[in-house]
């Protein structure tokens, strides 16, 4: 009697075992010779060009396939989206392969579930002329579409991935990602993010994540390594009110590890040419700002700071970035207090310096190597004010 009903089970499983292979083949031949993949590649290289007001090339055909699981699965290779007129590359995109692994029932209730996105050996030229974003395309300016989809994607990969961006004195900055993974949990509003690569040729690593309550971001900064600099930390944003408070912790940092091999970058001296950075006025003068950066050792041009903190505040259109408290360095102590005006129209730049007991002899060998001066101590309170309408820059 045993026998009989485990011989029963079995062919029961052998039984669903082919149902499952019977299924999944139907299902393999009906999406095959039902699903017009020309009609797809076509329809979607209309909405992209309507959309972007750019050029979309499909080199080959989309691929379908099913997992599985039952998923489908799309593949778009040689995938190239033209640049803005007078650029400097042709093409503002290229993505060898493309895959999406998604769930198209889903479809039918306006839901487009999206299980997976991977992109293999991505190049992306971004770039600023004449104060012209390549990535600014106004999108739905043209639209006429008005139907909504709720789209939802949790995984996104990148391998392989180059991401080069040339402002607008031409310094070109450039993001080599060998690995790059973001996940997404909608049921608890989760996110996490992960990358390896390098920038301008240093070696960098991140890792990361964030969660959304009650219309409050938390970042949590587990780890942004370059070189041998790392850093961490967490920053709080209260999408209400505009507050933002955060505070990050450096356990070294040195101005050599940023020093890049790339051409672009270097001066023919082998230093570091620091990359412009544009301050982002309009977007500080409506935040409440308050962040705090500990940095336990910092070195540069061979002077060593220790237990340094920097606190940025901004209130009343005023951004103000002190030390909190002294900075210690050569036997000596450093003050430092900039205010800067947010306001547009009358924007201004007040930096004020005091030191007390600093030793120049040891300071000047630390970065010189040699002193022309001995047994001095440097007392000093000095004011740099200036007014500029391109103090932005």
């Amino acid at each position: 009697m045993l026998t009989k009903i485990s011989n029963n089970k079995k062919y029961l499983a052998i039984g669903a075992i082919a149902l499952v292979v019977i299924i999944y083949s139907s299902v393999l031949l009906i999406s095959k010779y039902l699903i017009n993949t020309q009609a797809i590649k076509q329809l979607l290289i209309q909405q992209v060009e309507s959309k972007l007001q750019r050029k979309l090339n499909l080199a080959d055909d989309i691929s379908f396939s099913i997992s599985w699981d039952f998923a489908p699965n799309i593949e778009l290779k040689n995938i190239t989206l033209s640049n803005m007129p007078n650029s400097r590359q042709t093409q503002m995109l290229h993505v060898t392969s493309l895959k999406i692994k998604f769930n198209l029932l889903e479809l039918l209730f306006k839901q487009v579930h999206i299980n997976s996105i991977t992109l293999f050996k991505p190049i992306l030229y971004l770039e600023t002329i004449q104060g012209v974003n390549n990535w600014d395309f106004n999108l739905g300016a043209n639209s006429t579409d008005n139907t909504a989809v709720n789209l939802h994607i949790r995984d996104i990969s990148i391998i392989d991935g180059v991401v080069s961006y040339t402002d607008h004195i031409n310094q070109i900055q450039t993001l080599a990602i060998s690995k790059l993974d973001l996940n997404a949990n909608a049921s608890n509003s989760m996110f996490n993010g992960t990358l390896h690569g390098t920038l301008n040729n240093i070696p960098l690593q991140f890792s990361a994540n964030a969660s959304l309550v009650s219309k409050e971001w938390l970042f949590n900064l587990t780890k942004l390594q370059i070189n041998n600099s790392s850093i961490d930390g967490k920053l709080l944003v209260k999408m209400e009110n505009k507050q933002v408070t955060g505070e990050f912790n450096v356990s070294k940092l040195n101005s050599a590890d940023f020093a890049s091999s790339n051409q672009h970058n270097s001066k023919s001296n082998g230093e570091y040419s620091v990359p412009s950075i544009e301050l982002p006025v309009e977007q500080l003068k409506h935040l409440d700002l308050n962040l705090r950066l500990n940095i336990k050792a910092l070195t540069m041009a061979n002077l060593a700071i220790n237990d340094l903190k920097i606190v940025a505040i901004t209130k009343n259109n005023i951004l103000n970035i002190k030390l909190d408290p002294q900075a210690n360095i050569a036997n000596g102590n450093l003050n430092l207090n900039l205010n800067y005006n947010l306001t547009p129209r009358n924007p201004s730049l007040e930096l004020t310096i005091k030191t007390s007991q600093l030793n120049l002899e040891m300071l000047l060998k630390t970065i010189l190597g040699k002193s022309p001066i001995t047994g001095s101590n440097l007392e000093m309170h000095a004011n740099f004010n200036s007014r500029d309408s391109n103090l932005a820059e």
